[in-house]
């Protein structure tokens, strides 16, 4: 029976679960502008090798203390299943995530990454067998107009424009398929020893391809560039995942990830400051359709 100081170690009040989301929220908003800030010159596919990659590494000694804690043990098909979500939601969807921020801006791309709850309620009628209903489908509806915004906002549907968003809507429903796969899975081991292992294991997947089609991912690094990957993969990775789950552990899902809406605004003003990236209409407009979109499609009966 816990005694209780344990009982407040575990149950924090739901305020404090909101300030760990908005924490991981504030961290997540970071990663488009310092990967623009970082230039040309740092290739998207070594950004994000080297993020998961330091980002398992530094996770990887909480994990396998949560394994000791806990009296378990990798077996067979834990690697397998580890391996299968790190190629699917790193490997793929941050690779193409990161290869669609060298092509738009960044606050484009906060805005339109923000959406991605909107695929994750297509691809949950399939395989985790909920149904879809014209709630779901009307997001679906609004998430695209908006994505159409944005290829507008580049000009016009130039090939640039169209690749970026194209890379980004499929980076999208990769990271979605990795959501809800891991909605099966993170209850046998927990959410740390989870995104320790896929993210350790996603980033070697990445690594043979970076180096591949960019080179060896230290080759082109400056003390700058080292600064800006230890910043993505201690803070805006492994701390912001680890606070961000944590946060929802103590208030209800759905009500947590509303936070989350905050990203693309908070990335918006942070790509004004810095950067000197405009806010066009159609990029406002964009905005507000998928931040619509997604609260529709994580909206519903009992707030799920």
């Amino acid at each position: 029976m816990s005694t209780p100081r344990e009982a407040r170690e575990v149950t924090p009040s739901p305020r404090a679960g909101y300030a760990w989301v908005l924490l991981a929220v504030v961290l997540f908003s970071t990663i488009e502008v310092i990967s623009k800030a970082m230039g040309p010159a740092r290739p998207a596919l070594q950004i994000a090798f080297l993020r998961f990659f330091v980002a398992g590494l530094v996770l990887m000694p909480f994990a396998l203390r949560t394994l000791r804690r806990d009296g378990k043990r990798l077996e067979r098909k834990d690697w397998v299943l580890y391996s299968g979500l790190g190629l699917v939601g790193v490997t793929a969807g941050i690779g193409l995530f990161h290869m669609a921020v060298a092509r738009l801006q960044a606050n484009q791309s906060a805005i339109l990454f923000s959406g991605n709850p909107v695929f994750v309620a297509a691809l949950a009628p399939l395989l985790l067998k909920e149904r879809i209903d014209r709630r779901h489908a009307g997001a679906l509806a609004l998430g695209v107009a908006g994505m159409a915004c944005f290829v507008w906002d580049r000009g016009g549907p130039s090939l640039h424009a169209a690749a970026g968003v194209a890379l980004m809507i499929t980076s999208m429903v990769a990271f979605a398929l990795y959501t809800v796969l891991s909605k099966k899975v993170v209850a046998r081991h927990g959410s740390v020893v989870l995104t320790a292992f896929a993210s350790l294991l996603g980033g070697l997947f990445l690594l043979p391809l970076t180096w591949a089609a960019e080179g060896p991912p230290w080759r082109l690094l400056t003390p700058w560039h080292w600064l800006a990957v230890g910043f993505l993969a201690v803070f805006a990775t492994a701390v912001a995942y680890a606070a961000y789950f944590h946060g929802l552990r103590h208030v209800r899902a759905s009500r947590g990830s509303m936070i989350f809406f905050a990203k693309p605004v908070l990335a918006s003003v942070l790509a004004w400051i810095l950067l000197r990236e405009p806010l066009g209409t159609a990029t406002l407009v964009g905005g507000a359709l998928i931040v619509i979109a997604t609260a529709v499609a994580i909206g519903g009966r009992n707030g799920g």
